[in-house]
C-alpha cells in the first residue's frame, strides 16, 4: 500500500502507515517482535522523528491516541508547554526573530529563535503510552531509531523542500544543524542523500536506557537550560521537572460507517477533522 504521502508495510500481525518506508518498516518490525499496536506506532514515530528533520523532532510535542480493546479511546497529551518558571517578566519577549519566506507553502511567516522554544513533551508522551499499553521492553521500541540515526537515512521529499526553502534562514545560527543537512556551498543535500545527524544516535541510546529522563534530567537537560539562558530562551530546569503528560478522553468523529477516535483539544487535527 503506497501513496505520495505515506509508505505502508504489512506483516501477519500489523499494518503500518508512515511518512517514509524506514518508519513503516520499524512499526512492522515491532509487530513481528511481539509488540502491541502501540509499540509499533511508537517505533514508527520515533524513526519519523529521526528521519524527517525540520518536519518533526524528538524535541517537539506529541499526542498519542489509543483505543484499548473494550475500552473508550484515550489520548496521551504530550503537547509542548509554555516555559519560563522562575524567570522575571523581563526575560520574556526576548530571543526571537521573525522569518518570512515567500516560496514555502505560498508564503509563510513564523517566529523563530530560542525565545520561541516551548517545553518539549514528545518523549514523555511516548514513555507514558508505552508504560500503559506496550508489550515489549522500551529499548526494543527505540532500537530502530538508534540504528537509522547511526547509519543515516535518505533525505525525503518533504524535508528536502522544507530545508531548501526555510532552512537557510532557520538554521543560520546553528552550525551543527547546517553541517548535517547542507553541503559546503550552503545548499541542502540532494533528494535521497544520506543524512547523519551528529550525536543523535548516542542520545537515543540514552533514551533507550533512561527513558525520557535522558532529556529532562542530567547533563543533556543542563546543556539545554544553559543554551536557552545564553540565547534568550525560556526553558528552565523547573519547567523540565514540572512537565506532566495529561490523559484525556479522545474526540470521536463519525465518518460514514466509521467511528474515528482522534486527538482532542489542545490538538488541532481532531477539531479540524470533526466538521468534515
Amino acid at each position: 500500500m503506497q501513496s505520495n504521502a505515506t509508505e505502508g508495510v504489512r506483516d501477519p500481525r500489523v499494518v503500518v502507515a508512515a511518512p517514509n518506508r524506514l518508519a513503516a518498516e520499524a512499526g512492522a518490525r515491532l509487530g513481528a517482535e511481539g509488540g502491541s499496536a502501540v509499540d509499533a506506532a511508537l517505533a514508527a514515530m520515533l524513526v519519523t522523528a529521526v528521519s524527517e528533520p525540520g518536519i518533526v523532532s524528538v524535541g517537539g510535542g506529541a499526542f498519542v491516541t489509543v483505543a484499548p480493546p473494550g475500552e473508550s479511546p484515550v489520548t496521551v497529551d504530550g503537547y509542548v508547554e509554555m516555559p519560563g518558571r522562575g524567570l522575571p517578566p523581563s526575560a520574556f519577549r526576548r530571543g526571537t526573530r521573525e522569518l518570512y519566506n515567500a516560496e514555502y507553502a505560498g508564503g509563510t511567516s513564523m517566529t523563530i529563535g530560542h525565545g520561541s522554544v516551548a517545553t518539549p513533551g514528545l518523549l514523555r508522551a511516548f514513555e507514558e503510552a508505552h508504560s500503559r499499553y506496550g508489550h515489549v521492553p522500551w529499548r526494543l521500541v527505540v532500537e530502530p531509531a538508534i540504528e537509522i540515526s547511526r547509519a543515516g537515512f535518505p533525505l525525503g521529499a518533504a524535508c528536502h523542500y522544507y530545508l531548501g526553502t526555510i532552512g537557510p534562514d532557520l538554521l543560520i545560527h546553528d552550525a551543527d544543524a547546517r553541517a548535517a543537512v547542507f553541503d559546503e556551498r550552503g545548499v541542502v543535500h540532494g533528494l535521497g542523500a544520506t543524512i547523519v545527524v551528529p550525536h543523535l544516535a548516542d542520545f537515543l541510546e540514552r533514551v533507550a536506557a533512561e527513558g525520557a529522563d535522558a532529556l529532562f534530567r542530567g547533563d543533556v537537560a543542563r546543556a539545554l537550560v544553559e543554551d536557552m539562558a545564553a540565547n534568550g530562551g525560556l526553558i528552565t530546569q523547573a519547567d523540565l521537572d514540572e512537565y506532566r503528560t495529561v490523559l484525556r478522553p479522545s474526540s470521536t468523529v463519525q465518518v460514514a460507517d466509521w467511528t474515528i477516535a482522534t486527538n482532542p483539544p489542545p490538538a488541532i487535527g481532531g477539531p479540524v477533522l470533526a466538521p468534515c
